[in-house]
């Protein structure tokens, strides 16, 4: 596999972190705790302690500043509800608003208030960690090199990584991620390969020594013999990529 289709099994990963039903959905579009989430969460909280203390209680049996708040707080959770409910999806939103709409019809509006407050804080953290994960994936996407400069017939060409062959002499110029597994043909530098083994302080490498995608050159040109290119390097078959 060439960094071709490594960089697009990464942005299929990418894709993953939201529904298969497209970017239309909420968990896609929208932004954690952007302000219209905030006034819904702080309405459902104020809300519950207004139905709490029975403020502003003009009919006996129902508080209407709860009703108030309740249909407006809970207006995303239900209309999600009827998306999902229509496309015959079992869902947290689906349930929670069968069990927001049965305290309703009880005259349990504090409790309604409650669990819309929960779903709605709980909703934005699922939308924080989706966004958290997307920006994750685009940074592995945007770590790995697209080009490499080789050595072929006394000429340094900067060639597509996915035209890079095992046996190539790679050149790697300081502040350069190195682009192929293989080993230093000549030159002397110090190399961050922490993305690979874990080491804290940048390797030392001469002549003879190993050379890892992914990893960082420090200071002097390297120039690398490709053994391994695209998923087959230790970048590339990392457990936690795929």
């Amino acid at each position: 596999m060439d960094a071709r289709e490594i960089t697009a099994n990464l942005e299929r990963a990418l894709a993953a972190t939201v529904p298969s039903n497209g970017c239309s959905d909420p968990v896609c579009t929208h932004q954690p705790f952007d302000r219209l989430a905030i006034v819904r969460i702080v309405v459902a909280v104020l809300g519950a302690a207004a139905v709490w203390f029975k403020v502003y209680e003009p009919v006996a049996s129902v508080s209407i500043v709860g009703l108030v708040a309740l249909a407006y707080a809970a207006w995303p959770i239900l209309s999600e509800a009827i998306r999902n409910l229509l496309a015959r999806r079992m869902t947290m939103e689906l349930s929670m608003s069968i069990a927001i709409l049965a305290a309703a019809a009880i005259a349990e509006i504090f409790t309604a208030l409650v669990v819309t407050a929960f779903v709605l804080v709980a909703e934005e953290l699922e939308h924080l960690t989706v966004a958290r994960g997307r920006s994750a994936i685009r940074d592995l996407v945007d770590f790995v090199p697209k080009t490499a400069k080789v050595r072929r017939d006394d000429q340094i060409l900067t060639l597509p990584l996915e035209q890079v062959v095992a046996g190539d002499l790679v050149l790697v110029s300081p502040g350069e991620k190195v682009p192929v597994d293989g080993a230093v043909a000549s030159r002397h530098s110090y190399v961050d390969q922490s993305r690979i083994t874990g080491e804290s302080m940048p390797a030392e490498k001469a002549e003879g020594a190993p050379a890892f995608a992914g990893s960082i050159n420090q200071m002097g040109v390297l120039e690398i013999r490709g053994e391994r290119v695209g998923r087959d390097t230790s970048y590339g078959s990392s457990p936690s990529w795929w």
